[in-house]
This record gives C-alpha cells, sequence and structure tokens, in this order.
C-alpha cells in the first residue's frame, strides 16, 4: 500500500514546481488574465443586459431577452457630424447619411429651376451636362475635359440638330436645363471622353474630397460606359441639361 503522506507531499511538489514554471512566463499570466476579464465582462453582460452608449458617436446599443427565451438586439443610430458612406447592394451606389452640413435638397440637386440653381450657387458642369453645386464638381477634371475635344483647339463640338447643322453655346445649353424636352447633340468621341473623365472623377474622389452624383456612381454607368467603348464606329449622341443629379438617367 502507498503512504498516503508520500503521495500527498509528491503532488505539493509538483504543484509547486508548475506554478514557479508558470509565473516565470509574464505571457502566460497577461494572457490568462485578459481571457478572465473578457469572460467576466461577457458574463456580466448576459446574466444583466443593459443599455450601452458609445461616448465617441451617437450611436446605442440595446440588448433586449424575451420570455420564449429568444434573444435579439437592437441597433439605433443617428448621424454623427460627418457623412458616412456606404454602398448599396442592389445599385451599387453610394449614399450619404443625412447631416447638418447637407442641403435639404440632396447631395448634387440643384433645384427645380436655373434660376434656383444659380441661387444655390450651383453651376454648369461640361463634364456632367448637368448643373451641380461645387462639392459635385471637380474643376480640373472639367477644365481637362473641356480641352481634350476633337473640335478646334481641342474644343468640344455641340449642336442643337442631329445632322449636326446648327452649333450651339455651351453657355446656351446650360440655360437650356428649364425646358425638360431639350436635348443637345455631339459626336461619339464626347460621349467616349466623357465617360472616361467621370471613371476618373470617380478614382479622384478618394482624395480629391468630391462627390460623385448619384446619377453616375453607379454600375449600370459603368456598364453603359464599356458599351460604347465596344463600339468602333462614329455616331452621334444626345444629352438633356440637368438639374438634378441625385438620380435619374444616365
Amino acid at each position: 500500500m502507498m503512504d498516503k503522506r508520500g503521495s500527498g507531499s509528491s503532488i505539493s511538489s509538483a504543484i509547486h514546481a508548475r506554478l514557479e514554471q508558470y509565473l516565470r512566463s509574464p505571457w502566460h499570466v497577461l494572457k490568462d488574465a485578459v481571457l478572465f476579464c473578457l469572460a467576466a465582462v461577457g458574463l456580466f453582460a448576459l446574466l444583466a443586459p443593459q443599455r450601452f452608449t458609445c461616448p465617441d458617436t451617437t450611436t446605442t446599443m440595446t440588448t433586449m431577452t424575451t420570455t420564449g427565451g429568444d434573444a435579439a438586439s437592437s441597433l439605433a443610430s443617428t448621424s454623427s457630424s460627418s457623412s458616412l458612406w456606404k454602398t448599396s447592394p442592389s445599385t451599387g451606389r453610394h449614399a450619404s447619411s443625412s447631416s447638418s452640413s447637407s442641403p435639404a435638397r440632396g447631395m448634387c440637386n440643384c433645384g427645380a429651376s436655373v434660376a434656383e440653381a444659380r441661387r444655390l450657387g450651383c453651376r454648369y458642369d461640361t463634364l456632367a451636362a448637368a448643373w451641380l453645386p461645387p462639392r459635385c464638381i471637380d474643376q480640373q477634371l472639367t477644365n481637362e475635359f473641356d480641352h481634350s475635344g476633337d473640335g478646334p483647339g481641342g474644343r468640344w463640338g455641340y449642336w442643337y440638330d442631329l445632322n449636326l447643322t446648327r452649333p450651339a453655346r455651351v453657355e446656351d445649353l446650360a440655360d437650356r436645363a428649364d425646358d425638360r424636352t431639350f436635348q443637345f447633340y455631339s459626336t461619339s468621341e464626347w460621349h467616349t471622353r466623357h465617360c472616361l473623365f467621370y471613371w476618373r472623377k470617380m478614382l479622384r474622389a478618394r482624395f480629391t474630397g468630391v462627390l460623385v452624383e448619384p446619377r453616375y456612381d453607379t454600375e449600370a454607368h459603368v456598364t453603359h460606359c464599356g458599351s460604347i467603348f465596344a463600339r468602333h464606329d462614329s455616331f452621334v449622341v444626345s444629352a438633356a441639361v440637368v438639374l438634378n443629379s441625385d438620380g435619374g438617367e444616365l
């Protein structure tokens, strides 16, 4: 029969040796301390559901329990001082949460008339063929676009008719936005460059801070431009002058 006193002393010595070995590694102690703290917090949250508020945002989270053993959590969020951008899975379009600095009209909406657009501080942007607020215009890119045309001096040609016999001035096109049925005409090269420059605008927006209009910030517009690049013939294109670029047709 084994001596119980000797057996107990042996077990005690083994435990003491293992404890000394454990304490020699501070990383093990730190790891276990962190795990214990996390477990304690989780247990407390499980046993005592309550309302938590993050001090850096206005987002609050409430954990709720129901009588049937089911649990659900609801997330209530309000906008912070800066816009939060996300991508819609259905449209591929960027959308911005409302903020105090955003105009009531919308992100790139210039109202219902040329007069209202001017009152809102909007300008006619030739690259977009639309009235836009300054936050939606990459002026450097638009200037480059205006001098990359297939006409004299790098200018683009604009016409009132499909046969390209009645030239139009850019200034006159801008004022025609009040006419919802109006369209101007240009060359296929103009359309191709418009697509190319809009891809650049979308890329540059990462560091320029310019907002890309929801009208063009879609996968549908990229697909449309891809079909234009696939063509190898010359053709005439038509376009309307737009006041509201927060949506609508390309």
